[in-house]
């Protein structure tokens, strides 16, 4: 039971406490028919105040948010690259403002929206030798955006040469660098209520998208 549901027995229950010691005559002589009428009115009272409370709670979970972090490997986005992209998804019920958002990137820690752009477009000609080759997408989420229900936003998205590999030889790959990702996510609802989202991949779960048997 929670505190408000025990703060709400306790006051009802003193209530008519207090009553039935005033139709009991003790030096206050309420006749029984006043008694019975204020014990009707104080049950109406507690019952009003838990509706409320309960409308109230059920509001705030009708727009909770909830943010995920969703992970793809394909083949099939531009021709002749294999490409990665990390996103975030807002699968709650209501929208989700953002408070804070951190992300670091290898020996890159707590990159900007000035920064990430530059740091991942190294990174990734680096890891993927792919000698400036590399398309980078970047995206970074602002204090006070939101991502309303059901909006996902790319938050890095990398494509890198096909050449001699295999589409498991450039998961595998894919799956090293991810492993360098760090991102965190503050936000909360319009109730002011506060939530956080981490992503720390050690061993990444990728979607696989692929037009061609292995």
């Amino acid at each position: 039971m929670s505190k408000i549901n025990l703060c709400l027995a306790f006051t009802v229950t003193f209530l008519v406490g207090v009553i039935v010691g005033l139709s009991a005559n003790f030096g206050w002589g309420l006749p029984l028919g006043t008694s019975l009428t204020l014990l009707i009115a104080i049950f109406g009272f507690g019952v009003a105040i838990y509706q409320s409370y309960a409308t109230r709670t059920h509001n705030r979970l009708l727009i909770k948010p909830h943010l995920i972090f969703k992970s793809s490997f394909a083949n099939t986005i531009l021709e002749g690259f294999y490409t990665y992209t990390l996103k975030v998804k807002n699968v709650g019920l209501g929208p989700a403002v953002i408070l804070k958002y951190s992300i670091s990137l290898g020996d890159e820690l707590e990159l900007d929206g000035h920064t990430i752009f530059d740091a991942l477009v190294r990174d990734a000609n680096k890891h993927f030798n792919a000698n400036g080759a590399a398309h980078c997408v970047a995206g970074f989420l602002y204090p006070e955006h939101a991502l309303e229900k059901g909006e996902e936003k790319i938050l890095f998205e990398v494509s890198f040469p096909k050449e001699k590999l295999s589409f498991m030889q450039g998961r595998e790959l894919a799956k090293q660098f991810v492993k360098s990702i760090d991102a965190k996510i503050a936000y909360s609802c319009h109730y002011g209520n506060h939530f956080y989202a981490s992503k720390k991949i050690i061993e990444p779960n990728i979607l696989l998208i692929s037009s061609e048997a292995e």
